[in-house]
């Protein structure tokens, strides 16, 4: 491969390599016909192959829509996630595209965030194991993935300007790691980044982060391309690391280039790295052998359906069944009264550029009249709308209290969570926490079946039996949460983010969203879950919580060896203790028990999704280094392990820790 980017790169002339530093449309970079060097044509993601058709540019040519990252997230199966990285590149590829932009992988730093849908989680080991799982699947197809948005841009307010002033400490802890796996661990051909300053340097020329940690510390190889219209200069943009404007015509890196290279301000080997790592891309998706054409754009992918469904149901958080409210019976209950605005509405994603055309959806009203055909009389009523109205909430109410059980869909959408805004706050829309309350006072028998990307507010909570959170369950929405409510499919979800009982107890909340253009993370490492350990405030659901249809007991907890200079294994049994099949998540917490400097009560270090029918009972293994045990050490500007004793917490959330062990570090 390095001896035919050579060659091309001795034939090119500086504008030509100028002109494959920068995009040609939107979607296009440039064609060197004489070098028989063709586009590299790219497409949004990330829960979906979203390409626009280049006869009808307003047009978006139908892909398989996905769950979206925080669900993709909320199954905690890396396995599955990787199909789905898979599946993303088969229908990218068959568009003609040879990149993905995505996966999003920036952290939930606020519940308001706009795209945090599109990410996976508030915890940057959960979003590691994602990321590495999704990016190898997409690039199996000889498709790049783009991971985004490198770095800090964890909301949306201010985006185009506002800078993030984070200590290193934090950055290296909780915001680098999932986009350092993705280039050590998962090998990532092309990063793209972000809007944002960091320290008041806009991310494209920001020297520290594309030079110095990305290509240098990090040995990234590949092209770094810019968010669109994200580029503010051309000289420093150059230096600092930037690879490729987009989209194009170009604005910096045009003329105004070579003659910065002419006049000695960018040397001419910079600008032969990035044509480097231009054709690096080319060449590793086969785009430079053939011209890759969109003859198949229309292609349709049934088993991608399939699947969707599959990764929705794994999905599925079930947060509260009082009672075994959950699964119905449908030879059982005679009336179901569907209420809300999200039950004749399939409500699959959030809005903004990661939205998909899907071939199909499958509203939760319309699979539920499926699956139950004759057997069950249901009754809909929509309950509120966007504008006012004390009659369909009555009529809602009616229909609960003549109900065997009451079945009510309400949450978010496209446009409340989307790319530009973030939510002005975590209620759920106009009129539809009333609508819970009067029909949960209603019918005793009510189950809250929630569509949302973050944590919501849920004032009803203590009068609701069961509550079921489908996230933003992609294509299959409807069929997915009827396998749910009827136990067909036993729910195995569990939350990627700590839900707050109140949006003041959340970590970022007296530094959010910022002002006079800066954003301080004053929180520091302690996001998520973390604070609320460190400050002992408990949580309406805490990260990792999902309930199933069966229960679990966790024993014989073994960590060896006792003491350890570098890793150390760690066992436990699991055991099927109820009467369904089910999955587990069992979750292992690392404490450090006295550390030197401030670190949280217990941080995640390792998962697994283990299967146990009835009475099973299964011996779940872990391999743990002493990178487990370690923190960034700002003065040495290295990761460090300090020796002595830290705590093993095996559970089923990050609050429901059921066996505990120790191992000490020499």
């Amino acid at each position: 491969m390095n001896k035919r980017i050579e060659s091309l790169l001795k034939q090119l002339t500086l504008e030509e390599k100028v002109a494959l530093t920068a995009g040609v449309d939107f979607w296009h970079t440039h064609v060197i016909e004489r070098l028989g060097i063709p586009a590299i044509k790219v497409t949004d993601g990330p829960h979906g192959a979203r390409t626009m058709d280049n006869a009808d540019p307003k047009r978006t040519i139908p892909a398989t829509c996905f769950p979206t990252g925080v669900s993709l997230a909320a199954t905690w199966n890396p396995d599955l996630v990787n199909k789905v990285g898979v599946a993303l590149g088969e229908e990218t590829r068959a568009r003609g595209c040879v990149v993905l932009l995505g996966p999003c992988i920036n952290i939930h730093r606020s519940p308001l965030g706009g795209r945090n849908f599109e990410s996976y989680s508030e915890d940057p080991y959960l979003s590691s194991q994602m990321t590495v799982a999704i990016i190898k699947g997409i690039q199996s197809q000889k498709v790049s993935a783009c991971v985004k948005h490198f770095a800090l841009n964890d909301s949306e307010y201010q985006r185009m300007t506002i800078s993030s002033e984070v200590d290193e400490r934090t950055r290296r802890e909780i915001y680098l790691p999932s986009f350092e796996k993705a280039i050590k661990e998962a090998g990532a051909w092309s990063v793209m980044c972000s809007y944002n300053k960091i320290d008041g340097t806009f991310a494209s020329e920001n020297h520290w982060l594309l030079m110095e940690v990305l290509k240098d510390e990090w040995g990234f190889e590949g092209l770094v391309m810019s968010d669109w219209y994200a580029v503010h200069s051309t000289i420093p943009a150059a230096n600092a690391g930037l690879d490729l404007e987009m989209p194009g015509p170009a604005r910096f890196f045009n003329e105004a280039l070579v003659k910065a290279v002419k006049e000695g301000a960018v040397d001419e080997k910079i600008i032969d790295d990035k044509v480097r790592r231009v054709l690096g891309v080319m060449i590793k998706t086969g785009a430079l052998d053939k011209n890759i054409t969109d003859a198949d754009k229309n292609k349709e992918f049934p088993a991608h359906g399939q699947l969707a469904r599959e990764v929705a149901e794994e999905a599925i958080v079930l947060l509260k069944n009082d009672n075994n409210l959950l699964s119905l019976d449908k030879n059982k209950v005679k009336t179901i009264a569907v209420i809300g605005p999200n039950a004749a509405t399939a409500v699959i994603q959030g809005g903004g550029s990661a939205y998909v055309t899907p071939y199909y959806k499958v509203a939760p009203l319309e699979a539920l009249k499926k699956f139950c055909g004759d057997k069950v009389q249901i009754v809909y009523e929509p309950g509120c709308a966007d504008a006012p109205s004390a009659n369909l909430l009555e009529k809602a109410v009616k229909a609960a209290a003549g109900a065997d059980v009451a079945l009510v869909f309400v949450g978010t959408n496209e446009k409340i969570e989307t790319e530009g805004v973030d939510r002005k706050d975590m209620n759920l829309p106009p009129g539809q926490n009333e609508l819970v309350s009067r029909v949960a006072k209603a019918n005793p028998k009510t189950v809250v079946i929630m569509n949302n990307g973050s944590p919501l507010n849920m004032p009803w909570i203590d009068s609701v039996p069961a509550v079921v959170d489908a996230l933003f369950p992609g294509q299959e929405c409807g069929n997915a949460i009827a396998n749910i409510i009827f136990g067909l499919v036993n729910p195995s979800g569990k939350l990627p983010d700590t839900f707050p009982r109140r949006y003041e107890d959340n970590p970022a909340f007296p530094y959010y969203p910022g002002e006079n253009d800066k954003v301080v993370y004053g929180e520091g490492m302690f996001v998520g879950y973390r604070h609320y350990d460190a400050n002992n405030v408990e949580p309406l659901f805490s990260f990792g919580h999902g309930l199933s249809y069966t229960t679990f007991e966790y024993s014989n907890l073994k960590v060896s060896p006792a003491q350890t200079k570098d890793k150390f294994n760690v066992s436990v049994d699991v055991k099927n203790t109820g009467k369904a099949a089910g999955k587990e998540v069992v979750q292992v917490y690392v404490s450090d028990i006295a550390a030197s400097v401030p670190r949280p009560p217990k941080e995640l270090k390792a998962f697994s999704k283990v299967a146990l029918k009835p009475g099973q009972k299964k011996k779940v293994e872990f391999t743990l280094t002493k990178d487990a045990l370690s923190f960034y050490d700002v003065k040495t500007k290295d990761w460090v392990a300090e020796p002595g004793d830290f705590e093993i917490l095996v559970g089923s959330s990050s609050r429901d820790i059921r066996v505990r062990g120790k191992v000490t570090l020499r």
